[in-house]
């Protein structure tokens, strides 16, 4: 991030919460603490990928040290098979499904939900496929009279991949939306899960590669079935969607597959020619002398997590020179980390090997684990090339490097191993690495050197609307119906800063007319004006083009309440000003016969510092039917209201996440409906405008949710039945507080 995090825009679609907090921060800094404001921010997120990853690298590690002590070298070389098919099924997954979703998430094309409904059925269909294809190897191997061990692995490691990939799915889905403690949490579990049931099995003796293959797939389940229940609201399943997501995610995931193809054989192809031509206890010994060069994997994965939008931003903003600078200096820091670390290896490799795994067994080969540290070290040195590649979209060069690294990878491990055994296999890899990564520099300085970045959306998204190039542009997210963008002067100069809302090719023009014309209603009836100290602000509309579809409104500062309310900046005494500022602002705008229309708390926008409260997105018939009717039987405070209580019940992610964003949602909606309704006056009137906001409750419930024998259906149901429950509740208490209000009301008097 850049400048163009100086500022924070009210926007009429959901945006990344992580971005709107992000820009607000940044917006309220000094113009000096932003860069530490920004560092600060990413070195947060960086600090929980690498803990993340070297979480996921410590289990893996800990999991073959337990193995290998309790179960013996050939065990492990099982277990390391397995693992290796695993990691090849992971490899599938994510290039055919989890970067295509990463990367297309937030095309204008389909929703969030209905995106990720399709990834997830993809994902599902690979899984079936993979435990498929495990069942029919099994099968194969019994016929070819394969290793028994083999046979049991493959009848183990179909029920495991199905519970892995879903695991993986989840990490992944969190990565993709910034939800970094997501990610963190599912890996936790996994990981106490995994070692728990690990320990259990060494301290009875039932240590097997097949056991703990099995306590691998358990500890995949519990987690990832507890996150797809939880997450499921977030997923819209629609088969007609699906097979559009499988063609854009192949378009992009055939490359991205070849590419994961040549970096697995690689990377594995050393466990399978050891097995074939040596056995499994000598593969178990390689396993262990990997094991110990992988303790770079955390680190290492970490640093690449940051680089790699540190080159693509170096592409976009300084074309083939920066990214060569980016990419050399890059080179240096991975270099210049991985050349300590194997010197280290060079000197303790051997004697922290034996202290890992106890036996005569894993003596002597203190010479192939300083080899395979410098085959790591040339493979990370390449890592930038690789990521510039991609960065410039040749995913065609990374393949045909690839394939040839692994191809000079599989011929010297085969030659040289027969003549110097664990050791010719280490140079074997060495060398691979080290053509794949010259490869990779050559293809990227060739292909750099006559390059020419193309214009990013962005771009021509300006000049399509005619806004000035000397303008920066952030894409803040994408609802169904269009996908929205902040402009913003490269001077900071707030007074210019503007959203734009692109709408989809097949969008309404009257849907955008109506939402031009409700803002220019808000606008008009509410902006700058103050309400108990609180100042309410609304979007000016701008501009409403047809060609292509959008509409240009002023920027208007805020952020969500769960921002604040995850932070514990939401006070009781705050949340009961703001709701009653709020109240005291909406009945105005019903009292001039005006209507919200899709009156939810993600269209409000909340300053709780400066005391400002932001109103966008004005309804139409799209986004409810029921607010936007011609005729209604309820009154517009009632519409409203219903509204807001419904889009907070049928929230049920709400109930299974941070409490503190609950309750402080909670209070702000309670408060709100407790001003409105003691603004109503006498009981009869505050019983009469209950049951009229009931009345479209009801009507909300009935338009949005269907109950029906089908899974959607099912589904519906639920949440329609909690969502009642809870709201019935909320109302349930507040006509109790009104009650004893009223009653107390006469004796204060006579008192």
């Amino acid at each position: 991030m850049s400048k163009q995090a100086n500022f924070e825009m009210a926007v009429a679609e959901p945006s990344s919460p992580q971005l709107v907090q992000a820009c607000v921060a940044a917006r309220r800094a000094d113009v000096k603490s932003i860069p530490a404001k920004i560092l600060q921010l990413l070195c947060n997120a960086h600090a929980l990928a690498v803990f993340d990853q070297l979480l996921v690298s410590g289990t893996s590690f800990i999991a073959a040290v337990l193995i290998g002590r309790f179960a013996g070298s050939a065990e492990l070389g099982v277990y390391s098979i397995a693992i290796s098919l695993l990691a090849s099924m992971l490899a599938l997954q994510n290039a055919l499904v989890l970067l295509p979703y990463s990367i297309q998430q937030h095309w204008p094309g389909s929703s969030e939900a209905v995106h990720a409904g399709g990834s997830l059925t993809l994902s599902g269909l690979l899984s079936a496929a993979a435990a498929a294809v495990m069942l029919i190897a099994a099968v194969g191997l019994i016929v070819g009279g394969a290793q028994p061990a083999l046979v049991s692995m493959c009848w183990a490691l179909a029920p495991v991949l199905p519970f892995a990939l879903m695991r993986e799915f989840a990490r992944r889905f969190a990565f993709a939306r910034l939800r970094m403690r997501t990610a963190l949490v599912i890996d936790v579990t996994v990981a106490a899960i995994q070692l728990a049931m690990l320990g259990y099995l060494a301290s009875t003796g039932a240590m097997t590669a097949v056991m703990a293959c099995a306590a691998l797939g358990l500890a995949c389940a519990c987690p990832a079935l507890v996150w797809l229940i939880i997450a499921r609201a977030g997923f819209s399943i629609e088969l007609q969607e699906v097979r559009k997501t499988a063609t854009r995610s192949w378009e992009l995931g055939k490359w991205l597959i070849l590419g994961q193809l040549t970096v697995q054989v690689q990377s594995y192809v050393a466990f399978w020619l050891s097995m074939v031509i040596a056995g499994a206890a000598v593969t178990g010994v390689y396993a262990a002398c990997m094991s110990i060069v992988a303790f770079a994997n955390p680190l290492i994965f970490g640093i690449g997590n940051i680089l790699t939008p540190k080159l693509a931003l170096a592409w976009k903003q300084g074309g083939s020179a920066r990214l060569r600078i980016e990419a050399l200096r890059n080179a240096l820091l991975l270099g210049g980390i991985m050349a300590v670390f194997c010197a280290v290896l060079a000197f303790a490799g051997e004697d922290l090997m034996l202290l890992l795994f106890h036996g005569s067994e894993y003596s002597g080969y203190g010479a192939a684990v300083t080899v395979l540290a410098f085959a790591m070290l040339a493979t990370v040195v390449g890592m930038p090339a690789s990521n510039a590649l991609a960065s410039m979209e040749r995913p065609r060069a990374i393949v045909i490097v690839g394939g040839v690294g692994a191809a000079v990878t599989v011929m010297l491990i085969s030659l040289l191993m027969l003549k110097w055994g664990l050791l010719g296999a280490a140079y074997g890899v060495l060398a691979g690495s080290v053509v794949g990564a010259v490869g990779r520099w050559v293809a990227f300085l060739l292909i750099a050197r006559d390059a020419q970045q193309p214009a990013p959306i962005s771009d021509v998204l300006l000049r399509s609307l005619g806004v000035s190039a000397d303008r920066v542009v952030t894409r803040l997210g994408e609802g169904d119906h269009a996908a929205v963008y902040a402009v913003a002067a490269s001077d900071d100069d707030l007074q210019d800063a503007v959203v734009i809302k692109l709408y989809r090719p097949d969008s309404n023009p009257d849907m955008a007319q109506a939402q031009f014309d409700g803002l220019e209603r808000l606008h008009a009836a509410l902006h700058g004006r103050v309400f108990d100290g609180w100042t309410m602000h609304v979007p000016r509309p701008l501009a409403l083009s047809r060609s292509p579809l959008t509409l240009t409104m002023a920027g208007i500062p805020g952020q969500s309440l769960d921002a604040y309310a995850a932070e514990d900046r939401t006070g009781p005494e705050v949340l009961r000003t703001a709701a009653g500022a709020f109240a005291a602002a909406m009945q105005d705008v019903w009292a001039q016969g005006l209507i919200h229309g899709d009156l939810g708390l993600r269209n409000v926008m909340f300053d709780l510092e400066a005391k400002t409260l932001a109103l966008i997105d004005p309804g139409t018939p799209e986004s409810c039917c029921t607010c936007n009717k011609e005729t209604h039987a309820c009154c517009a405070a009632a519409l409203d209201l219903g509204h807001l209580l419904v889009e907070l019940g049928t929230d049920v992610n709400d109930l299974t996440g941070d409490p503190a964003v609950r309750a402080g949602k909670q209070a702000f909606v309670a408060g709100v409906l407790r001003s409105v309704l003691v603004a109503a006056g006498s009981r009869a009137n505050q019983e009469r405008l209950l049951e009229e906001i009931r009345r479209s409750i009801a009507a909300h419930l009935a338009s949005i949710l269907m109950p029906s024998v089908s899974a959607r259906g099912l589904w519906h149901l639920l949440v329609k039945t909690v969502a009642e429950r809870r709201i019935a509740d909320m109302l349930a208490l507040l006509d109790d507080e009104l009650i004893s209000a009223a009653a107390e009301l006469p004796r204060s008097r006579a008192a």
